[in-house]
């Protein structure tokens, strides 16, 4: 898997040629450390994340990519029933989604809170909020994803409220623990960067995770 990173010169020069190679308008929303970078959170990334809601404008991207001698990876990413794909464009690997990013579901919510939005020729890329990247990175939990959300709660004016309602949303249709991944995210911020988080929103937070956790063995009990 390609280790290397780039910085938000070189990330800006590709979509630049993505968007001149690009024979029609496309609509994506940046997520993870592509959107950090354009919020001036974050030098570089490895990962170019980008969530598409039309899967003409998702097609539209690969076949970009394809043209410019991208490599296109055959796995899928970690969720397999849900469209993704794995590229590769010189020192940068593109990671695609299509509705939903791994659990993360591309909502209305989410849509109206963008408040950032850069043109490139025919690409037209959304800057997620920072709640949002939050939740998405405390599903992802790794090391560098704590590294990062620690930098935006310490820099950025964090709605939690907003956070939670999110939570909320995204539980529609989906029996996916986001309370709790959450919750335990969180929790591991506060005992390694000693994270400042309201305790008014954390034990908002713990008492709906223990909701979903009943909710949970109430269904397997009836299995």
């Amino acid at each position: 898997m390609n280790e290397e990173r780039i910085n938000a010169s070189e990330q800006s020069e590709m979509f630049s040629l993505i968007g001149r190679t690009l024979k029609n308008k496309v609509e994506c929303y940046a997520v993870g450390g592509t959107a950090l970078m354009f919020l001036g959170l974050k030098e570089t990334t490895k990962d170019v994340d980008l969530l598409f809601k039309k899967n003409e404008d998702y097609e539209n991207l690969r076949k970009a990519l394809h043209n410019l001698g991208a490599k296109e990876s055959k796995t899928n990413i970690i969720n397999p029933e849900k469209v993704s794909s794995i590229i590769t464009l010189g020192n940068a690997r593109f990671d695609l989604f299509f509705e939903h990013l791994i659990h993360f579901r591309l909502t209305e919510s989410i849509i109206a809170r963008i408040k950032e939005s850069h043109e490139f020729s025919n690409l037209s890329i959304k800057i997620i909020s920072p709640e949002d990247i939050i939740l998405f990175k405390s599903m992802a939990d790794r090391e560098s994803d704590r590294i990062d959300v620690n930098e935006i709660i310490k820099k950025m004016n964090i709605n939690w409220k907003m956070i939670l309602e999110e939570v909320k949303e995204q539980k529609k249709n989906s029996e996916y623990f986001f309370e709790a991944f959450l919750y335990n995210f969180l929790l591991g911020l506060k005992d390694s960067f000693k994270t400042e988080i309201p305790k008014e929103f954390m034990e908002k937070l713990e008492k709906e995770t223990g909701k979903a956790l009943l909710e949970a063995q109430k269904r397997l009990s009836k299995l």
